[in-house]
């Protein structure tokens, strides 16, 4: 396999059409609520001989913008929609629209960079990032290594809804010859960790195989047959006594590192990562029915009016408890699992914002909307906003469609608008220093001189109720 140089040229054509709105069945984060003009992205993708790919799948993940070059933007899904997914064609030639703009006004920011991804099962997976003022881009695609993987469960039995996790990457798996064999042509090389699992998406009793170290190089085929895989950690435990019950909207999210060894998003010598999430009953337990029996385990929970007691500094980032599991006994529940019984997570109590948003000359302002976003931050990984849900589960199977409802529970507490008489309540805060977006239709928050954004910034000392007022003003009309 020969090294290619991609090549990198892109151009976004820009119209004055405007997306259509968005169905009244589509979840609210798809919603199109400041629709902007969008342009197509062009693009064609061949293999390193210059010969077009068809079947790779293209996703758009981000933005960056002439007024912040340094900060890498999400898809602005309100102004444009989900973000796009799309195939090429025999031609290897893809497209897809990309706002000019996004935000809102008065403040827009401007694209100037498309981020998006390329995917294909016989060749490396790729992250790219295209300037707008090139020429229509074409991207080349390199074959990866080989890997071909089956597994048995612990009654020997052949698996046939396998899928296999890879740290620091993740390739398209598809069927190999002979019963629940899998293959893939598109890992990089180097030495990396793999892990085999059968997800159970009803019950959540996952299998798990060891986790292995893989040399993955040039010409080298690997393959991994009848792997035995086992059932995985059970945990059976509550919240600590002081918080009231009935407990109510409450859920504890584990992350877990079988085999740490670097940043799970590191380019080399990243780990596997694995989350998952258990509903806290009103009597304040919790089950987890397999989790990855070794490595670090960590538990972030929350609910309502207390989250998880992280034993350190509170604000903006909510660390949890983190476990070291090969340094602990559970008991065999004589079926195979390992069981971890009565593991009693401490609470502290959380603090609410209680809002009054009112016009220039003082008088209520309904209808305002108002955020907050505390976030949660994962061992050896990243940060997510505090309770959202994104089990590693819903993403492995190539052709399973995610329920949207378990994919990600968006933690609404955090979201509010302002009744009649302009109050709006942001619920289960953690102390500490946060910062409130406030929106409307017709006015905005005064903007300070030296601060980029338009934000409030809150400091929360203790629990209980924390009454703020926000003078807003108009937004000036926008030119044509």
């Amino acid at each position: 396999m020969t090294k290619a140089t991609a090549i990198v040229a892109s151009a976004i054509l820009f119209s004055c059409s405007l997306p259509p709105a968005a169905s009244a069945d589509e979840l609210d984060p798809n919603r199109i609520t400041h629709p902007v003009p969008t342009g197509d992205f062009l693009l064609t993708v061949t293999d390193e001989t210059g010969k077009p790919l068809q079947g790779v799948r293209v996703i758009g993940t981000g933005l960056r913008v002439k007024e912040d070059p340094g900060s890498h933007y999400g898809w602005p899904t309100s102004n444009v929609g989900k973000r796009p997914e799309v195939f090429t064609d025999a031609m290897g030639k893809a497209t897809f629209k990309v706002p000019e703009k996004f935000g809102r006004h008065p403040d827009w920011v401007h694209t100037t960079v498309v981020t998006y991804s390329l995917s294909h099962a016989e060749f490396i997976s790729r992250r790219v990032e295209t300037p707008c003022a090139a020429v229509p881009c074409t991207e080349q695609m390199v074959p990866g290594c080989e890997l071909i993987v089956s597994a048995v469960d612990p009654q020997r039995q052949i698996i046939p809804n396998l899928s296999v996790l890879i740290a620091g990457n993740q390739p398209k798996f598809i069927a190999g010859e002979g019963p629940g064999v899998l293959r893939s042509r598109s890992i990089p090389r180097g030495r990396r960790q793999t892990m085999l699992v059968r997800a159970d998406r009803e019950q959540q009793r996952h299998l798990f195989s060891r986790v292995l170290s893989l040399n993955f190089a040039e010409s080298k085929k690997v393959s991994l047959r009848g792997l035995a895989l086992k059932n995985g950690l059970e945990i059976f435990g509550t919240l600590s006594d002081d918080v009231k019950r009935p407990v109510t909207n409450g859920v504890v999210i584990s992350w877990s590192i079988p085999k740490p060894d670097g940043n799970v998003h590191a380019k080399e010598n990243a780990s596997i990562g694995w989350k998952d999430f258990a509903e806290i009953r009103p009597d304040g337990s919790y089950h987890f029915p397999s989790l990855p029996p070794t490595g670090k385990l960590q538990f972030i929970a929350i609910c309502d009016g207390w989250i998880i007691d992280s034993k350190g500094p509170g604000g903006f980032f909510t660390r949890g408890i983190t476990h070291d599991l090969d340094e602990k006994e559970f008991d065999d529940d004589g079926s195979g699992h390992d069981v971890w019984d009565d593991l009693e997570i401490p609470m502290t109590p959380t603090a609410s914002i209680q809002v009054s948003v009112k016009t220039p000359d003082g008088k209520p302002l309904p209808g305002a909307k108002l955020a907050t976003w505390p976030n949660q931050l994962f061992e050896m990984s990243g940060s997510q906003w505090l309770g959202a849900i994104y089990p590693t589960a819903d993403f492995l199977d190539r052709d399973w469609t995610p329920k949207p409802h378990r994919l990600c529970k968006s933690p609404q507490r955090y979201e509010s608008t302002s009744d009649k008489d302009g109050v709006a309540i942001l619920s289960d805060v953690p102390l500490g220093k946060m910062s409130i977006s406030v929106s409307h239709d017709d006015y905005q928050v005064p903007k300070e001189k030296e601060l980029r954004d338009r934000n409030v910034s809150v400091t929360l000392t203790e629990p209980g109720k924390k009454r703020i007022e926000v003078v807003m003003e108009l937004i000036p009309r926008e030119s044509e």
